[in-house]
């Protein structure tokens, strides 16, 4: 026999758009009730959780949802204690409307601009629910509401910070889904370094980083993650221990936003010597490359002589650092000190074996 969910799914083709609205606006306005007007413990132990399971079903549910079962967990959240007292079926219920209004949702598109979602004080208990006793999923459907839409009442985006302990934590897990994977680099991306670190440590930052391999194809916030890694390659942890594929990300990064946006950054000077001290070449000729773009020999004195010094010790490097030059100036103008430069010296910026 079908589900009622079925049934409904089948007659939606003969509903107008109108009275289609009605129906979910009287559905949504039925759940609250249940959870702050009626509080029997048979409506909230059996009658809910039915109906929301059977929510979870319906595999062209409008894309309303979203912002309904976000205001869900709002009320959830606000009468949990409660909840979990009377029935315990308070984290039950908060994970199934996280499913029904994300899990049916395009996680590569999740920035959704149609999707206004009305973040209050009360979204924020959800942190230590889900991260505590989620699953994956359940942690995927979350991190997409933080990282979805706009609200009226604060951008949920303000609130991820609140989550970088959390997401550090996560680094313990063998392998990540697609869903989950693509929706913590969305949302790190969001979060300032600066406070990240404070929360977890340069270190664990560094190891979930490297963990989660980001590449250039993962990341949809172009100039979010171009600021975070330029910030993360200039603390002392990143200097030392960041991956080198990220420093060839960060490249990628800035040549395809335009590096105009990144002028305000503070320059670290201690970032090429340290580099030149324990050899690290390939990360120095990428680091160069970047600080011709973004700040150029005014900003950074000891940057024509770090250039020099590459050009005579590692000429091979040299020229991946030429090429890279190339990728910055992919979406802004010529970085012509760098020209004059190579001019003036006579580096040979096209290599050995070019025609």
């Amino acid at each position: 026999m079908p589900s009622p969910i079925s049934l409904f799914e089948s007659l939606m083709p003969s509903f107008t758009r109108d009275r289609l609205e009605r129906i979910t606006a009287q559905l949504h306005q039925a759940i609250i009730a249940v959870i702050t007007v009626i509080p029997s413990e048979n409506h909230i132990k059996w009658l809910l959780p039915n109906i929301l399971r059977s929510l979870t079903m319906w595999k062209s549910r409008p894309g309303s949802f979203a912002e309904m079962a976000y205001e869900w967990c709002s009320v959830i959240c606000e009468h949990y204690l409660d909840l979990e007292a009377k029935s315990g079926m308070g984290r039950t219920l908060l994970f199934l409307s996280l499913e029904i209004g994300f899990r049916h949702l395009d996680f590569r598109t999740q920035d959704n601009a149609d999707i206004e979602l009305d973040h209050t004080e009360h979204h924020r208990q959800m942190v230590d629910v889900v991260f505590k006793h989620g699953s994956d999923e359940v942690i995927a459907d979350f991190l997409h509401t933080w990282t979805s839409g706009c609200s009226h009442f604060g951008s949920p985006h303000d609130s991820l910070h609140t989550c970088a302990s959390h997401l550090a934590e996560l680094k313990r897990l063998q392998s990540f889904s697609p869903r989950l994977r693509h929706l913590l680099i969305s949302s790190i991306g969001h979060i300032n370094h600066r406070r990240f670190s404070e929360q977890v440590g340069g270190e664990s930052l560094i190891d979930l980083l490297d963990h989660l391999h980001v590449r250039f194809e993962d990341v949809k916030s172009h100039d979010h993650w171009a600021e975070f890694l330029l910030s993360v390659i200039q603390s002392v942890e990143g200097t030392r221990n960041l991956s080198y594929s990220h420093w060839e990300v960060m490249v990628e990064l800035i040549g395809s936003k335009g590096r105009g946006f990144l002028h305000y950054m503070v320059y670290n000077p201690l970032v090429i010597g340290s580099l030149e001290d324990t050899g690290e070449w390939d990360r120095l000729g990428c680091w160069i490359a970047v600080v011709w773009a973004i700040w150029g020999p005014n900003e950074a004195a000891n940057l024509e002589s770090a250039t020099l010094s590459l050009f005579h010790r590692q000429p091979g490097t040299f020229q991946k650092l030429a090429q890279r030059i190339e990728i910055l100036q992919r979406s802004g103008p010529k970085i012509e000190p760098f020209r004059i430069l190579c001019e003036q010296r006579n580096l040979d910026v096209a290599g050995p074996h070019s025609p």
